[in-house]
C-alpha cells in the first residue's frame, strides 16, 4: 500500500507492486510469482512435492496480517478456505521464524523467499496459485525518463 500511495500522490513516478493493489493505476504486468506453502523441515508435509489447498484446512496456520499480503488474503477468501489460524503476524521475518520453529505453516509468494537463508521447506500448490507483479504508474504524471525506464524493464524481462 505504501508504494501505491506514493504513486497516487505523485511522490514517485512508478513502482513495482502486485496487480491486486494497482487499482486506479496503469499496470504493466512483468512476471508471475507462484504462491507456496511454507512448513518447518520436520513437518509431515515437508517431503511432499505439491500440496492441494484443501490440505491446509486443519493445520495450524500462521496468517499474514490482512492488508499486508493481498494475494494470500484473496486466495483464502476466494476459495472460502476455513483455516485453523493460530497467529496473525504483521512482519514476514517473525512469521517465517515461527514456521521454522514448527508453530504452524503459512503461504508466501516465491519472490519473497528467494535468495534467503531460511530453514524451512517451500512447497508448490497442486493448483496454479500465483500473483502478478508489475509496474504501476499514474499516466498523468509519468516523466519521459520514467517511461523509458519502464519500456527498458519490460524489454529486458521479455528477453
Amino acid at each position: 500500500h505504501e508504494i501505491y500511495e506514493m504513486i497516487k500522490t505523485g511522490l514517485v513516478d512508478f513502482g513495482f507492486l502486485p496487480e491486486t493493489v494497482s487499482s486506479g493505476l496503469t499496470f504493466e504486468s512483468l512476471l508471475e510469482d507462484p504462491l507456496k506453502v511454507i512448513v518447518s523441515k520436520d513437518h509431515p508435509f515437508s517431503t511432499r512435492k505439491k500440496l492441494p489447498l484443501s490440505a491446509l484446512a486443519h493445520e495450524p496456520f500462521i496468517l499474514p496480517e490482512w492488508g499486508m499480503n493481498h494475494d494470500v488474503e484473496n486466495l483464502i477468501r476466494s476459495h472460502h478456505l476455513k483455516l485453523n489460524v493460530r497467529y496473525e503476524i504483521k512482519e514476514d521475518q517473525t512469521l517465517i521464524a515461527m514456521v521454522q520453529q514448527g508453530l504452524g505453516l503459512s503461504i508466501f509468494p516465491s519472490l519473497t523467499l528467494r535468495n534467503q537463508d531460511y530453514d524451512f521447506v517451500a512447497i508448490p500448490f497442486e493448483e496454479d496459485f500465483k500473483r502478478i507483479i508489475g509496474i504501476g504508474y499514474a499516466t498523468t504524471s509519468l516523466s519521459p525518463i520514467a517511461k523509458q525506464f519502464i519500456n527498458m524493464t519490460i524489454e529486458w524481462l521479455a528477453s
